[in-house]
């Protein structure tokens, strides 16, 4: 079964684990401006705007639900 990008990146981060600490992904989103006509470079931006994390339950490009990328 073929996983996107997204779905790659969350089960390596959802399967390497420490003995010492627990973990729980979250995400954010993020908007970056650019005044038209200037290359869209981040570090350069003029605004930005962040969101409150939130519980990452399904992947944000697929839909697949989070819990099923886990190693048993």
């Amino acid at each position: 079964m073929k996983i996107c990008k997204t779905c790659e990146e969350i089960k390596f981060w959802l399967n390497n684990k420490s003995d010492i600490l627990n973990y729980k992904l979250f995400v954010k989103f993020s908007r970056y401006g650019w005044p038209k006509n200037v290359k869209n470079i981040k570090g350069k931006q003029k605004s930005t705007l962040t969101s409150a994390a939130f519980d990452l339950n399904f992947c944000p490009t697929c839909g697949k639900k989070i819990d099923n990328l886990k190693e048993k």
